[in-house]
């Protein structure tokens, strides 16, 4: 009889339990008309949406071929929260409008010399001209010394998924959510000069810039 209500309890135990989490995936939250824009993940592996909050999500569903659409692209849309895994929100997108001609921005980050300096990140890049016919894509590792008076150095090691590594070093400085490269020892293509935006939270770092022909920088990076 003790067994019996023991295993009684147990019972009720994990389906509270299971209830509970039942109870988090079916209360989605329902967006309207949210920007985003299409960023590379960090491991190389498709495509992800930044929002102005700062939230990475995976549309599971909604958007046609998605995977193959170029980073850099802004997109609205509406959409409902379906929960979290490895670190992204899906959703299921229920509408989305390309809006490529809006302002993309980020919410400030807080504490940002703290986050960049005497750090290193790894992840993935992905650069392309105005129309996208000339694209390069690849790994990268990104190391910041530690702050300097006025500017401080960098190093940066690209491995493009085509031709050779690109291994040098440059200097860098940081205003408010934007990061300036200059002096780098590479003019590659792929190389970061000049003012790129910049979003970093919980150990994501992601940096992108527009350039003044079209072309598109985007640097998706972890700390290591």
């Amino acid at each position: 009889m003790k067994n019996l209500s023991y295993l009684l309890v147990c019972a009720v135990v994990m389906f509270v339990a299971a209830c509970s989490d039942d109870d988090t995936n079916n209360n989605p939250t329902i967006k309207e008309n949210e920007l985003s824009m299409i960023v590379p993940r960090t491991n190389g592996s498709g495509n992800a949406l930044l929002f102005k909050d700062g939230t990475l999500a995976n549309p599971k569903s909604g958007i046609d071929a998605f995977e193959s659409r170029s980073a850099g692209s802004k997109l609205l849309l509406s959409y409902k929260t379906l929960g979290k895994e490895n670190g992204l929100l899906n959703i299921a997108v229920t509408s989305y409008a390309k809006a490529d001609d809006s302002t993309f921005t980020v919410d400030p980050t807080p504490t940002l010399d703290e986050a960049l300096y005497s750090k290193s990140f790894t992840g993935t890049y992905y650069t392309s001209d105005h129309d996208s016919t000339e694209v390069s894509t690849g790994s990268l590792t990104l190391s910041f010394e530690a702050k300097g008076t006025t500017t401080t150095v960098y190093h940066y090691n690209f491995a493009p998924e085509e031709g050779s590594a690109i291994v040098g070093s440059g200097k860098f400085t940081l205003d408010d959510q934007t990061i300036t490269f200059e002096d780098n020892e590479d003019s590659d293509f792929v190389v970061p000069t000049g003012n790129f935006t910049l979003w970093f939270n919980d150990g994501m770092l992601y940096l992108w810039k527009v350039g003044e022909n079209g072309e598109f920088f985007s640097y998706a990076l972890k700390q290591d």
